[in-house]
């Protein structure tokens, strides 16, 4: 099946990584750059959020394995102790 996937945020890059080894699935992002809420960019070897502070979370391990597969969490990110509920 061909399957068209528009934006490349957490939600388009996710979902595109699970359908790609089942379905041909083309993504499509407006903007030069993947990432959407959460892009950001390295300088002088800093990780910077160009967009401001974000949270990522997931039930799903294999979702959590995959996204913090491209990120030194210890080095990169600061953990925070909340209670937040949604």
């Amino acid at each position: 099946m061909k399957i068209a996937v528009f934006g490349a945020g957490i939600s388009g890059v996710s979902i595109s990584q699970l359908l790609k080894d089942r379905h041909n699935v083309s993504l499509f992002e407006l903007q030069g750059k993947i990432g959407g809420l959460i892009k950001c960019e390295r300088i002088n070897d800093c990780l910077f959020h160009k967009i401001g502070g974000h949270v990522f979370n997931s039930k799903n391990q294999k979702v959590l394995d995959w996204f913090w597969s491209f990120f030194n969490k210890e080095d990169e990110f600061i953990s925070a102790k909340r209670n937040a509920k949604v």
